[in-house]
C-alpha cells in the first residue's frame, strides 16, 4: 500500500527531506522529545487531512489502487445486514475498524472512488480516508489494554462488530495466534463463549481438544473454560503482548503504526515480539512502522531476517534530525562480542555516549554527571556511559556510534601519549579528526611524551600534566584542547585515581572507586554528601557537557 514515507529534516527555513522505504520495516529510535511518537500521529492523521502542515511528515507516496483492487475492496468489506441500506444507488456500507476493536459500519460513495481512480474528479483525501484509512492500524500505550477487555458476543450470522467476533470466527486467524501466545508464554490463547452476552480472552494450560471444547457451550466447553485463566487476572505484559498480536489478526490491515511495543514487556519478550512483528507483516503484505526505546525490540526485527529500516530522531534548539540506519549495519556491529556485551544498542535512545577505559572509570563519572545534574550545575541529559576494555579497544566502541550520528566522546588516561602507530591513529579516526591533522598530532603527541619520560616519573601516578615544566606543559595542554576539539578527553593529572585528592582514597581500580564512593556519601541531605565544586573533576565533567552542547 505504502511506497514511501518523506520524512522533514534540517532547520526550519531549510528543511530537506528523507525517503524511507514503504516495503521494509521501520523502526524510528531517539532520545525522548525526538519526535517518535509524533511522527506516528502525523501519519495516523494525514489519512484524514493530508493538507495540514506536519512538524516531521512531509508526505506519503501510496500505490494508486486499480478499479479492479476496488471492486474487491467493495466485495470483501461491504456490510451484509438489514439494519444497513444505502439510501441511494452508488452508496454502499463498509466495515471499519475502532480504536477500541469495534467494527462499525461507514457509509461511503462508490461512485466517487470509481471518477477519482479514472481521473474524472480530483479528490484525494476521500479515497486516503475512505480506502487507504481502512486498512490503518494503530496502537499506543492504552489501546493494547482495551483490545483485551471482554467483547460483546453479537450475532455471529452477521459482520463481525469486534476484533473478538471477527477472530471468533476465523479458525486460521485464531490458531496463528494461539500459536504466537504458547510460545511466548506457554499458554494457549482461547476466547471463551460461555458468559453469553461476551466474548473473553482466556490462557488455557492445555489446548483445545477441539472446536467444540472451545466454542460450545456445553458442559465440556464450560469446564474446559472455567479452569482458563481470564487475562484481566493476568500481568500488563501478558495483556501488552497479547492485545498487539490479536489485533494484528483481526484485520486485513496495510499499514501498522505501534508507539512503544515494548510497554510493559520484559527485555526476553519486548525482543520476542519484534520479532514476531517483523515476521508478520510482510506474511501479511503491510507495512510495520514503530516507535521505540527498546534495543531488546530492534534486536528482535532485526534476528527476524527481514529487511529493516532503523531512523534515528533528534530534536534540539529547533532542529531535527533524521538518520537512516540500515539493519545491515547494526547487524554487523552486533557480530562483534565488546559491542554486543556493552549495549551498544542503547545509545540509539541518548543524546550523548561517554566511553571509558574502564566499568570503574564509568561508574565514577557517572556518579560525578548525576549530582551536577542534580545540583543545577552543567552536566549531560540524556546521557549514556559505556566502557570499553581499555584505551586500546575505545576506538571499537566510538567509530561505530559516530558512524550511527550518535554524539560520543571518550575519557582516557594521559599515558595515552605513550600509545603511538595504530593505536594512536584508530583513536583518532574513530573520532573523526581530519586525515591531515592525525600526522601533526602525532608529532606533538611524541615531544609531550619525550617531556614525559624525561621527568623519570609515573605520568600516570605522580602528577600527570603538573609533572612538566612552563612551557612543556602548555605543548601538553594544547595537544589535549586539539583532542577535545573531537571529543577526546584526557585526563590531565593522570588517571581516575588522580581525581579528589584532598580524600586521600587509597587503592587502585574497583577498590579506589568503592572507597571513593563511601567518602562521597550517598544521601544528598547529609552534611557530609559531596557536593560539586568549581574545578577537579566537575570542571572536567562540565568541560564535556560543553563539547556535547556544541
Amino acid at each position: 500500500m505504502i511506497n514511501t514515507i518523506y520524512l522533514k529534516h534540517g532547520n526550519p527555513n531549510d528543511k530537506t527531506t528523507l525517503p524511507i522505504e514503504g516495503d521494509k520495516i521501520t523502526i524510528f529510535v531517539g532520545p525522548n522529545n525526538s519526535g517518535k511518537s509524533l511522527i506516528l500521529r502525523e501519519v495516523e492523521s494525514y489519512f484524514s487531512n493530508f493538507t495540514q502542515d506536519f512538524k516531521l511528515l512531509e508526505k506519503i507516496d501510496l500505490e494508486t489502487p486499480t478499479l479492479e483492487d476496488i471492486g474487491v475492496f467493495f466485495e470483501e468489506y461491504k456490510v451484509v445486514d438489514d439494519r444497513y441500506t444505502p439510501p441511494s444507488p452508488g452508496y454502499i456500507y463498509v466495515r471499519k475498524r475502532t480504536v477500541d476493536g469495534r467494527i462499525e459500519p461507514v457509509q461511503i460513495y462508490k461512485t466517487a472512488f470509481e471518477n477519482i481512480i479514472n481521473g474524472q474528479q480530483d479528490n484525494e483525501q476521500y479515497l486516503l480516508e475512505n480506502f487507504y484509512g481502512m486498512f490503518l492500524l494503530k496502537l499506543d500505550g492504552s489501546t493494547r489494554f482495551n483490545l483485551t477487555f471482554p467483547q460483546p458476543a453479537g450475532d455471529l450470522s452477521t459482520y463481525p462488530e469486534n476484533i473478538l467476533m471477527a477472530l471468533f470466527t476465523d479458525d486460521e486467524s485464531r490458531e496463528r495466534v494461539r500459536e504466537i501466545i504458547f510460545d511466548a508464554f506457554g499458554k494457549y490463547f482461547v476466547i471463551d463463549p460461555t458468559a453469553m452476552l461476551n466474548l473473553r480472552i482466556k490462557l488455557s494450560d492445555t489446548r483445545p481438544a477441539d472446536k467444540s471444547e472451545e466454542q460450545a457451550l456445553d458442559a465440556r466447553a464450560r469446564k474446559f473454560h472455567s479452569e482458563a485463566y481470564d487475562i484481566k487476572d493476568l500481568s500488563d505484559g501478558v495483556k501488552a503482548f497479547t492485545g498487539i498480536v490479536t489485533s494484528v489478526f483481526s484485520g486485513d490491515f496495510k499499514l501498522l503504526l505501534i508507539d512503544e511495543p515494548e510497554a510493559f514487556l520484559h527485555p526476553p519478550l519486548a525482543r520476542k515480539l519484534g520479532l514476531r512483528l517483523a515476521q508478520l507483516a510482510p506474511e501479511r503484505n503491510a507495512t510495520l512502522v514503530a516507535a521505540t526505546h527498546s534495543s531488546d525490540f530492534i534486536m528482535g526485527c532485526i534476528q527476524s531476517g527481514k529487511e529493516v529500516n532503523i531512523i534515528r530522531l533528534t530534536y534540539q534548539d529547533d532542529l531535527s534530525t533524521a538518520k537512516l540506519l540500515p539493519s545491515s549495519e547494526l547487524t554487523s556491529l552486533m557480530k562483534d562480542p565488546l559491542l554486543r556485551s556493552t549495549g551498544l544498542l542503547d545509545s540509539l535512545f541518548h543524546e550523548t555516549v561517554i566511553i571509558t577505559e574502564s566499568d570503574a572509570d564509568r561508574a565514577f563519572y557517572q556518579e560525578i554527571n548525576e549530582r551536577l545534574i542534580h545540583f543545577g550545575h552543567k552536566g549531560l541529559t540524556s546521557s549514556l556511559f559505556l566502557n570499553a576494555q581499555n584505551k586500546q579497544t575505545i576506538h571499537r566502541l566510538l567509530g561505530p556510534l559516530r558512524n550511527l550520528g550518535i554524539k560520543a566522546a571518550a575519557i582516557v588516561d594521559i599515558d595515552v601519549v605513550k600509545e603511538g602507530g595504530q593505536v594512536w591513529t584508530n583513536l583518532l579516526r574513530s573520532a573523526n579528526v581530519p586525515s591531515s591533522l592525525i600526522e601533526p598530532l602525532n608529532i606533538i603527541r611524541n615531544n609531550v611524551k619525550q617531556y614525559f619520560q624525561s621527568t623519570g616519573k609515573n605520568m600516570k601516578k605522580d602528577g600527570g600534566i603538573e609533572l612538566l615544566q612552563e612551557d612543556e606543559r602548555a605543548a601538553c595542554q594544547n595537544l589535549f584542547d586539539q583532542l577535545a576539539q573531537y571529543g577526546i578527553f584526557v585526563i590531565p593529572n593522570g588517571e581516575l585515581e588522580s581525581w579528589l585528592k584532598n580524600f586521600e582514597v587509597t587503592g587502585h581500580g574497583p577498590t579506589w572507586l568503592m572507597s571513593m564512593f563511601e567518602r562521597m556519601g550517598n544521601d544528598p541531605e547529609h552534611v557530609d554528601y559531596l557536593k560539586p565544586f568549581d574545578g577537579d573533576v566537575w570542571g572536567f565533567m562540565e568541560n564535556i557537557a560543553k563539547w556535547s552542547d556544541r
